[in-house]
Order: structure tokens, then C-alpha cells, then sequence
């Protein structure tokens, strides 16, 4: 891990609350990413618990693990940034797939209803809450399955 002098460290304590993610500050900065993480850490949590580090625009706590739908990097710029009927359309198609999830159906047979290629509904496991998790496991053990 590099050393970051002070100056860099004032930048992250600046940019902290209005950053979508710690790998953008990181890129912003020309820094690693673990550096980065490492030294934002204690003003994270400072902010967290004075309530001055306000929760990402999907509504979890700031920098939530496993990167967020609304401002990925991702081909199309994210969520955030299309056009309102295409979210709606890709948010609808979500809630299908995590609502099968739930309802504990095999990874295949939610991909093949809802025509998408092999794998594709196991990826979709990300976007299940907790609540959802332990439901999806009570309803694969009620079936039968591990």
C-alpha cells in the first residue's frame, strides 16, 4: 500500500459525501483502490455515524458492497442514466427474476421462462435482500433441496 500525503488525504475527506463510488475517487486520484479504501475508512465511518454521509442513490447505506445499479460503469452508463421507459423496463425485469428467485424456482427454469441464456438467473441472486435470501432458502428446502 502507498503512502498518501496530506493533501490527498484532504481530497478524500472532500470528496467523500458527494462521490458515487471509492473507485471513482480512486481514478479520479491516480491511486489504488485498496489505498484508497484503506486510508477513507475512518472518515467513512465518522461520517456514517454523525449522519453526514448521505445513502446512494438506490437507497443502501453509501458504498455498499458489490458496486450499485444506479451509477455502474456499465456499457450503457448504469441505471442513473437512461432513459426513463428503459429503467423501467429493466427494473420490471428484475423484480421477475428476484420474485421467481424467491419463490425458490431452479436457476433453469427461470431462465427458461423468462427466455434468457443459461446463468443469467443465478446473476440476478445479487439484487435479493436478505429477507429474500432466507426466503428462497426456506422455499428450496420445503422442496427438498440443499
Amino acid at each position: 500500500m502507498m503512502a498518501l500525503n496530506e493533501e490527498q488525504i484532504a481530497h478524500i475527506i472532500e470528496r467523500l459525501p458527494a462521490v458515487s463510488s471509492l473507485r471513482e475517487l480512486a481514478r479520479e486520484m491516480e491511486v489504488d483502490p485498496s489505498t484508497l479504501r484503506a486510508y477513507a475508512q475512518p472518515y467513512r465511518a465518522i461520517l456514517e455515524a454523525q449522519g453526514a454521509l448521505p445513502p446512494c442513490a438506490c437507497g443502501k447505506p453509501r458504498f455498499h458492497p458489490f458496486g450499485c445499479a444506479m451509477h455502474t460503469t456499465a456499457l450503457d452508463g448504469g441505471l442513473a442514466t437512461m432513459a426513463p421507459e428503459r429503467r423501467a423496463e429493466l427494473l420490471h425485469r428484475r423484480s421477475l427474476f428476484v420474485s421467481m428467485l424467491e419463490s425458490g424456482a431452479r436457476f433453469f427454469e427461470i431462465d427458461a421462462a423468462m427466455g434468457a441464456t443459461k446463468g443469467t438467473a443465478r446473476s440476478y441472486t445479487r439484487h435479493l435482500t436478505r429477507e429474500q435470501q432466507q426466503r428462497r432458502a426456506a422455499a428450496l428446502r420445503a422442496r427438498g433441496e440443499p
